[in-house]
């Protein structure tokens, strides 16, 4: 009986380890957005007046001018 348990926790960690290893997969393959190190890396063209392009946490995303 002993024996089973452990065919079932080994078939168990088997799915896991498969599922986490497409869900890394499809998380590299749909990197939609821009990466960046700096607000310059970031394209001109990506948003409208009253924002611009900034890097926020290694992202291009809009921020709001304020003047």
């Amino acid at each position: 009986m002993e024996m089973g348990k452990n065919k079932t926790k080994i078939v168990k960690f088997v799915h896991v380890m498969i599922i986490l290893n497409y869900i890394i997969l499809f998380a590299m393959i749909i990197d939609a957005g821009n990466r960046c190190f700096q607000d310059s890396d970031c394209p001109q063209n990506m948003c409208s007046p009253p924002f611009k392009p900034g890097c926020f946490y290694g992202w291009c995303v809009p921020e709001l001018i304020l003047e």
